[in-house]
């Protein structure tokens, strides 16, 4: 086997989960193992080792199959931008912001030419892909133009599984519709069907299974039991929705902002102990008692900061810094925090209009016509009075160049920051207001400790394991467990 390829009867089955976990059990087996997935859509995204810009999502299951995260793992992402509309980014670059009708007429151009590269640069590069699929393999209104499943895996020579989450209910008649609504040439690359998220007595499942086996010719490979201890990356605003912040005593408020992108850059703030995550609405209020509140990254900076006016919570953020909490800003929540934004691209206002930002910076953002998408990894020292001197890393996306009068955040030794200059974000002397254009800065641990240790006022104090990397090495294991409970490895060939 070269290639094996989990789609699923519908979206959040556990396509992602289980690829992942195959590629940290192949790993652990010795074999060179990479991702793949042709087609993701998502506001959560890195950029990878070519500088260009990929899914969150494939990125970590590189880091599970002990490999650096490449354009080709993810050859084309979608990335909404609001009136069913969304930027296409083929290879790592943008190649326009197009309807789901005006990328169907494009699909077989640049976006299913570089997923047949990918493909093939992978399968010359590593022994085994695994790759995973979108949404479901079966919406026959689509298949014409679906590059995301089963066209993959016949590019691929891919053995297919099929991953139904059980907890919905109805995954018997999701298996067996999903398998019988396919053209027979892909039929027939299904090896069989897994279920996913299982709690109860799996004795209850044997008739069902049998007929299923039955019915379709295929095989039943196991069912994954409910996994509490695999940490994923949250990939989509779903995810927030079940997130729960948890009762630690240092409070960090996220605004939820109607296009958040990037929200796993807070992750590791949540896996911290004793520190309560929580996202909050633009809509509601910010918690009285935060201890900090983070304005993230946005697809659109122009108009969520103008949802914070309409619902009045940019007042809230201000009276928020002038009280001495802590105003932290994310890429677009940094550029929100200037004076000034001026859109010369057109791409939310009329050319060249303007909208006051929230003043709290001394800094202009511009977005201009003539300039693409920052994408590049960035690495530098911290230049604020209370994280001085610490090292960070992380990565730029951004299509904005911001003008700074005030002092700096961070001395690049290798990125873009505000303008190009080496030299990223931006803090005030008298107030506890910062930016940045850095995202994955708290995937820092030291940065992450020394940032709850100030917003506390010192009355946080960091446990001695990271817990970032304690996470990843948890995984490792419980994929073991995982892919050993089912009659994967068979497939496998382990």
């Amino acid at each position: 086997m070269s290639a094996i390829m989990f789609v699923g009867t519908a979206s959040n089955s556990g396509k992602s989960f289980l690829a992942a976990v195959t590629c940290a059990y192949l790993r652990q087996h010795g074999v060179d193992v990479a991702p793949f997935k042709s087609q993701n859509m998502s506001l959560n995204s890195c950029v990878a080792k070519e500088n260009g810009e990929i899914a969150v999502a494939q990125a970590f299951q590189a880091a599970m199959a002990g490999q650096e995260p490449s354009i080709h793992h993810n050859p084309v992402l979608l990335k909404p931008k609001g009136e069913l509309r969304s930027e296409v980014i083929v290879h790592g670059k943008p190649i326009g912001t197009m309807s789901y009708r005006e990328y169907r007429e494009i699909v077989f151009e640049d976006p299913w030419q570089a997923v047949l590269e990918s493909a093939e640069i992978l399968s010359e590069e590593h022994e085994v892909i695994v790759a995973e699929g979108a949404g479901s393999p079966a919406e026959v209104n689509v298949l014409d133009t679906d590059i995301a499943n089963l066209r993959v895996a016949e590019a691929l020579g891919a053995d297919v599984i099929l991953v139904a989450d059980i907890s919905r209910g109805g995954a018997f008649a999701a298996v067996y519709g999903t398998i019988e609504l396919l053209p027979e040439r892909w039929r027939r690359l299904v090896k069989g069907f897994l279920f996913n998220k299982f709690l109860g007595d799996e004795s209850l499942l044997e008739s069902g299974i049998k007929e299923l086996e039955r019915r379709l010719g295929v095989r039943y490979f196991g069912t994954v039991r409910h996994i509490g201890d695999f940490w994923m990356p949250w990939e989509d605003s779903e995810a927030l929705d079940t997130h729960s912040p948890g009762r630690g005593s240092v409070r960090i408020a996220v605004i939820r902002l109607p296009r958040i992108s990037n929200f796993t850059d807070f992750e590791p703030l949540a896996m911290e102990p004793d520190v309560r995550v929580e996202f909050v609405d633009p809509r509601d209020s910010l918690p009285e008692d935060a201890d900090a509140v983070i304005l993230p990254g946005t697809r659109t900076t122009i108009s969520d900061l103008e949802e914070l006016r309409k619902h009045g919570m940019d007042e809230e953020v201000v009276q928020a810094a002038g009280e001495d909490t802590v105003v932290l800003g994310v890429c677009g929540g940094y550029q929100m925090l200037g004076k000034e934004l001026v859109d010369e691209s057109g791409s939310e206002l009329n050319p060249g209009e303007s909208v006051p930002g929230l003043g709290l910076l001394d800094a202009v953002t511009v977005f201009p016509s003539d300039t693409g998408k920052v994408t590049v990894r960035s690495e530098g020292v911290v230049n604020h009075p209370h994280l001085r001197g610490i090292r960070v890393e992380g990565f730029e996306i951004h299509e904005g160049r911001t003008y700074t009068g005030g002092p700096h955040l961070i001395r690049l030794r290798s990125g873009y920051g505000n303008r190009g200059c080496l030299l990223d974000g931006a803090y005030r002397i008298d107030r506890p207001v910062l930016g940045t254009y850095l995202h994955g800065i708290f995937f820092n641990r030291r940065f992450r400790h020394e940032f709850l240790r100030w917003v506390s006022g010192g009355r946080w104090n960091p446990p001695e394991r990271d817990v970032v990397r304690e996470a990843v090495k948890r995984n490792l294991q419980v994929a073991q467990e995982i892919v050993e409970s089912t009659d994967l490895p068979e497939l496998l060939g382990e």
